[in-house]
């Protein structure tokens, strides 16, 4: 099982979102800790992925090796390339 970790940055966008889709969110959040490599969109390479809820996007990293996932940022569709950037930079 993965343990999931989360950024500061991505913690204060997350507040942002509504109610519902942090809810949906967070059911997905419980199924990445049993295999995250099947969820989720690879975005680039096989550890860096999204997931999609109604126009909102979570993005998240896969280190296999410390058996974590790392969620790393939130965007809508409009800031979607702005974020994917940005993770990329950080990872």
């Amino acid at each position: 099982m993965y343990l999931l970790k989360t950024t500061r940055d991505f913690r204060k966008q997350f507040k942002k979102l509504p109610k519902e889709i942090q809810r949906r969110f967070n059911q997905q959040f419980r199924i990445l800790k049993d295999d995250p490599f099947h969820y989720g969109r690879p975005l680039g390479n096989k550890k860096f992925r999204e997931l999609k809820n109604e126009g909102f996007r979570v993005y998240f990293v896969i280190y296999k090796e410390q058996i974590v996932v790392l969620l790393i940022g939130v965007s809508n569709k409009k800031t979607q390339q702005n974020v994917i950037d940005y993770v990329k930079r950080f990872i």
